[in-house]
């Protein structure tokens, strides 16, 4: 028969025009469905199809405000927030209801050309002020990670917010450090804020004498020893009052208008004596410090009263308060040194020292320890004594280099 198909090409015809299903790989499938689910912003690139209606269809980013505006639309559209699906739907109703168009189904197609970058935020002292481009599978840790590790994570306050989360959420970082797979690792969403900042140091306020004076701002694990360690004070020679100083507290710590409350401490304790607790800081705590009035007054010669500090650290003695005037100027009774000490309740009493048997033999009994408000009084001697010579010929430094080789 003329026309007639071979049946052996028309078989070959069949197997070729046959269907063929499409194998889509899974990594396009599952970017496919991820699109679908996407929620379009600002920033966005979309291809907007309306088939026959060319004037429509065009590719746009998505502007600042989240609107699109298209021909035939009256009123922009928002589509912020919406999946591409939901601006599919939204485009239909409109176009027909603003734009006259009379569509089928499937006529409109929004196809996400370019995603906008997704960004997390990084603020706070610790961090300083950054943005961050989301990777999608994020948690905190691996934001961290992109930007450095934070130091010391168990002293510092980190918060997480974000617009799309119902409160700011306080974060555990030291947990998170020590183990990425804890549930305080949250995963993160585009515009999350990771604030993380550093304590705030306290101030504390310097008063009085002896110390430097002023407004200090000390770490907030400090306590008062090591604030005062900090500071570099020392006990040596301080004309401070170190046993008798106080703390102002303030009733609400760093409110200066607060009322405040006196809490006496021992400085010198805490300064010298290992076993003496420290004493806690609050914000804004006033520490005063009072002048000392451990004195002694000293009459050499014919020179008239001088007045010296004792030490608070040690004890002082009559040779170390003639050290501290220098040595006697001139002929002095060193063998009848005048010692006035006042009683509590009572009258001074008098006490005679000798002070060349010291000298010559290290009678330490010689050599009485000076207490505060003692008097000491050394007259001028109008005769030529030899070991007088002797002392002001070798000089003072030599005498002490010879003593210190005494035992007491």
């Amino acid at each position: 028969m003329r026309g007639a198909m071979n049946p052996r090409i028309s078989l070959i015809f069949l197997l070729a025009t046959a269907s063929v299903p499409v194998v889509v790989a899974p990594e396009a499938h599952a970017q496919a469905t991820e699109d679908r689910s996407y929620r379009l912003d600002t920033d966005d690139t979309v291809l907007i199809e309306v088939a026959r209606h060319p004037d429509v269809t065009k590719t746009m980013k998505i502007p600042v405000d989240g609107r699109i505006r298209l021909p035939r639309l009256l009123r922009p559209i928002l589509a912020r927030g919406l999946t591409c699906d939901d601006l599919v739907k939204a485009l239909a109703e409109r176009l027909q209801s603003e734009g006259k168009l009379r569509l089928r189904n499937g006529q409109v197609q929004v196809t996400l050309q370019e995603r906008r970058a997704r960004r997390v935020y990084l603020r706070g002292s610790a961090l300083g002020g950054t943005q961050v481009d989301l990777v999608n599978g994020w948690r905190i840790s691996e934001l961290l990670s992109s930007t450095g590790r934070v130091p010391q994570p168990e002293r510092v306050t980190a918060t997480l917010t974000n617009p799309r989360r119902p409160a700011a959420l306080p974060i555990d970082l030291a947990t998170i450090y020590r183990d990425p797979s804890d549930p305080a690792n949250l995963a993160l969403v585009e515009g999350d804020t990771l604030t993380v900042d550093l304590p705030k140091p306290k101030r504390i306020f310097i008063t009085g004498t002896g110390l430097p004076l002023g407004e200090h701002e000390i770490d907030e694990r400090f306590g008062l020893r090591q604030t005062l360690i900090k500071l570099g004070v020392s006990v040596r020679d301080n004309p401070g009052d170190l046993k008798h100083a106080t703390l102002k507290r303030r009733k609400t710590p760093g409110d200066p208008n607060s009322p405040t409350t006196n809490v006496p401490v021992d400085l010198l304790a805490l300064l010298t004596g290992d076993a003496a607790p420290d004493v806690s800081i609050e914000d804004m705590d006033t520490l005063d410090v009072p002048a000392s009035n451990a004195f002694v007054y000293l009459y050499l010669g014919d020179q008239q009263a001088r007045k010296f500090p004792l030490p608070q650290d040690r004890k002082t003695r009559l040779f170390d308060v003639i050290s501290l005037a220098g040595g006697i100027p001139g002929p002095s009774k060193i063998g009848s040194v005048t010692l006035w000490r006042g009683l509590p309740g009572g009258k001074p009493q008098k006490q005679s020292v000798n002070l060349t048997r010291f000298l010559t033999s290290g009678d330490i009994k010689s050599n009485p320890e000076i207490l505060p408000e003692d008097i000491v009084v050394i007259a001028a001697n109008r005769r030529v004594d030899p070991f007088q010579t002797l002392w002001q010929g070798v000089g003072l430094a030599q005498a002490l280099q010879f003593f210190r080789g005494l035992k007491f």
